[in-house]
């Protein structure tokens, strides 16, 4: 239906299944209850092992026989153990003495350090980098860090 179409029953858009039989159970002149609908489509999906194709025809349903639905109780065990193993793991995110060696260098602003500090935390590999390099070294990246990130 389109949106200034007015809303309509599902059935007038469109051919199903469910139209066919009960045009048939109609003309045939048999009373059916929905009660009786639902044992025949019951039974029909239990005795039948797979699904019919063809236009008009409903798919049956497959039911799980008891050892999928032990298999699949038994996996979703394993994803969750697996989640919360990953969830335990801390991993160190930094160098435990990059704090130190950025922090306590003379002849910069808090502001400026923490600026510098926050860049090392984002990149690990430059943040390990720091820490082993000399106080000179240290001085000198740090300068030319902030001098391109208007500190200076």
């Amino acid at each position: 239906m389109g949106s200034n179409e007015p809303l309509g029953t599902p059935s007038d858009c469109a051919e199903s299944s469910l139209k066919t039989e009960a045009t048939e159970i109609l003309n045939s002149g048999k009373t059916v209850t929905p009660e009786s609908s639902l044992k025949t489509e019951a039974t029909e999906i239990l005795n039948s092992g797979k699904s019919e194709g063809g236009v008009g025809n409903k798919r049956k349903r497959s039911m799980l026989a008891e050892e999928d639905v032990v298999l699949f109780t038994g996996m979703a065990e394993a994803v969750k153990d697996v989640a919360d193993a990953i969830r335990s793991t801390k991993v160190e995110d930094s160098h435990p003495e990059l704090y130190g060696a950025v922090m306590f260098v003379p002849g910069f602003t808090e502001e400026a350090l923490m600026c510098a500090y926050g860049h090392l935390l984002d990149n690990k590999a430059l943040g390990s980098a720091f820490v082993k390099m000399s106080d000179s070294h240290r001085e000198l990246w740090l300068r030319t860090y902030l001098a391109k990130h208007y500190y200076m």
